[in-house]
């Protein structure tokens, strides 16, 4: 009896720990810093060839985007879809292509 209890036990301690397995750790202190840092607006993944940062932020906001060179939408997931794909034809249109190196 006791055999079996221990047995349980010990499943039960590793189906536990198990489900821990792939967690990401939080980032702390200066990696947290470091992590932030290199977070760059949805715009800085577009690039155009010959285009200044003045440009491409003017031709960002043309086509929906916020100044700081993100977008978003209020209200539901369909809006904020909706206005993404409005967003990225529009700035395809102007010759921007999508920089998949990031």
């Amino acid at each position: 009896m006791r055999n079996m209890l221990y047995v349980i036990l010990l499943v039960l301690l590793v189906t536990l720990f198990n489900g821990c397995r792939g967690i990401e750790p939080a980032l702390f202190g200066q990696e947290r810093e470091d992590y932030l840092k290199s977070i760059k607006p949805w715009r800085d993944y577009w690039r155009k060839d010959g285009s200044s940062e003045e440009t491409k932020t003017k031709d960002w906001i043309e086509c929906g985007g916020k100044p700081n060179g993100d977008f978003g939408a209020d209200g539901s997931m369909e809006r904020y879809n909706l206005l993404k794909s409005k967003l990225i034809e529009c700035i395809q249109k102007k010759g921007y292509k999508i920089d998949r190196k990031y």
